[in-house]
C-alpha cells in the first residue's frame, strides 16, 4: 500500500467516523426529544391530578366548587375568593398545558381529552365569572385559546345532580 492509498484510506475512515458520529448526535437528540415530552406529558398528568386532589383533600373545598361552579354570585365574600384563586389554579395548569402543547411536547390524544375536560369547566357559570374578572391575568396567546375553545363549551351534568342525586 502506498502513501496514497494510505491516505485516501484516512479520508474514507475519517468521513465514514463523521456520518457515524452525526447518526448518534441525531439518535442522542431524538431520545432527549423524547424525554422532554414524557417530561412534559408527565408534568401535565400531575398539573391535573394536582386539581382533583385538591378538591377532595381541602375540607370545604369541594362545596364552595360545587356551589361557586353554578353560581358566583351566591357564595359570600370569604368563599369567592377560595373559588376564584382555585379557578385561576386550574386555569395556570391549563396555560402552562397550552404552551407545551403548543412546543409539540405533549401527545396529540391526551391534550384533545384534556380540552373535552376544559370546555366542561369553561360551560360552568362560575368559571365564566372568575374568567371575566382574571382573564387580563392570562397571556394573549392563552386569551384567544381560551376564548376560541369556550364557543365549544357545552353545559354538562358534570356531578350527577340532574339525575335526582343530592349534593351532601
Amino acid at each position: 500500500m502506498n502513501l496514497e492509498q494510505i491516505y485516501e484510506l484516512s479520508q474514507t475512515l475519517s468521513s465514514l467516523a463523521v456520518v457515524v458520529s452525526l447518526y448518534i448526535l441525531i439518535q442522542q437528540n431524538r431520545q432527549a426529544n423524547q424525554l422532554a415530552r414524557d417530561t412534559a406529558m408527565q408534568h401535565q398528568v400531575e398539573g391535573l391530578q394536582n386539581i382533583s386532589r385538591a378538591l377532595y383533600e381541602t375540607p370545604g373545598l369541594a362545596d364552595i366548587w360545587f356551589r361557586g361552579s353554578s353560581s358566583f354570585d351566591s357564595l359570600n365574600a370569604e368563599d369567592r375568593v377560595r373559588f376564584a384563586t382555585f379557578t385561576t389554579y386550574t386555569l395556570r395548569v391549563w396555560e402552562g398545558l397550552q404552551v407545551q402543547h403548543s412546543r409539540g411536547l405533549i401527545d396529540h390524544d391526551l391534550w384533545a381529552s384534556h380540552i373535552k375536560m376544559l370546555r366542561d369547566v369553561q360551560a360552568l357559570p362560575g368559571s365564566k365569572a372568575v374568567w371575566d374578572l382574571r382573564r387580563h391575568n392570562f397571556s394573549k396567546t392563552f386569551q384567544d385559546f381560551y376564548d376560541g375553545n369556550a364557543r365549544n363549551a357545552e353545559a354538562r351534568d358534570l356531578y350527577g345532580t340532574r339525575r335526582g342525586t343530592t349534593a351532601s
